[in-house]
């Protein structure tokens, strides 16, 4: 699964639109990989947290591109929740 973020509300990093990650990156996914808005800086909000669950996997790799603020938050949270964070 992989979030996206709304960058009116946090900035534009990228040249996508509103609320799309790179081509390249979302290309590289396998078919049917659910995808998640960001409203906030830690990307565990309630509907993740269901995903994470259906899933039975206690281990997560976090990637980002803030790793003072929205890494750092979303690796939080997951702790936080019991999961081993990579």
């Amino acid at each position: 699964m992989h979030t996206t973020r709304k960058t009116h509300r946090f900035g534009l990093l990228t040249p996508s639109s509103n609320t799309t990650q790179e081509p390249e990156f979302t290309a590289a996914l396998p078919p049917g990989t659910p995808a998640f808005t960001k409203t906030r800086f830690s990307s565990i909000t309630p509907e993740v947290q269901s995903a994470l669950a259906s899933l039975h996997r206690g281990t997560v790799l976090v990637i980002g591109i803030e790793a003072h603020v929205c890494v750092l938050q979303t690796t939080l949270d997951l702790l936080a929740g019991g999961r081993q964070v990579f």
